[in-house]
C-alpha cells in the first residue's frame, strides 16, 4: 500500500470511524461542507439562495407598495385608488411585478417595465439594504 490518501479512481483511503457530531461540524464549514457535497446539491442550494433572496426583497417591495396604497384599484374601471399621485413601484402593483422588480435589481440587468419612482422615499431607504 502506498502512502496516498486518494487513490487514482478519486476514492479516499481514509475511513471516518466514530466522528462524534459529524454533521454538525460539516454545517460549521460550509466552505468545505460545499466542496464536499455531490455537484447538484450544490447547485441546487446556490439556486435555492438566489430564489429566496429574490423572494424576501419582493416581499419587502411588495410591502412598500402596500404602505404607499399602490395595490388599491376600482373594480369596475380598474384605476388606481391613490389620489392621483405617482405609484411608488411602476409595474410594481402584482407579486410578479415586484419579484420582477426584485430580480432585476439584484441581477444588474436594469430596469425594464418595473422600477421605484424617485418620489417614493420608501424605496430609496429599501435600496441602502
Amino acid at each position: 500500500m502506498s502512502g496516498r490518501i486518494m487513490t487514482k479512481s478519486g476514492n479516499r483511503r481514509i475511513n471516518e470511524v466514530r466522528v462524534p457530531q459529524k454533521s454538525l461540524k460539516f454545517l460549521k464549514d460550509i466552505a468545505h461542507t460545499l466542496i464536499e457535497l455531490a455537484w447538484w446539491k450544490t447547485v441546487l442550494i446556490f439556486i435555492s439562495c438566489y430564489f429566496l433572496s429574490w423572494t424576501f426583497f419582493a416581499m419587502l417591495w411588495y410591502l412598500i407598495a402596500w404602505a404607499h396604497n399602490d395595490l388599491e384599484f376600482d373594480e369596475l374601471s380598474g384605476e388606481r385608488l391613490n389620489d392621483g399621485k405617482a405609484p411608488c413601484l411602476t409595474g410594481g402593483d402584482t407579486i410578479h411585478g415586484v419579484f420582477m422588480l426584485s430580480m432585476e435589481s439584484q441581477v444588474s440587468t436594469g430596469y425594464g417595465e418595473h422600477y421605484p419612482n424617485e418620489e417614493c422615499h420608501e424605496a430609496s431607504k429599501k435600496f441602502v439594504l
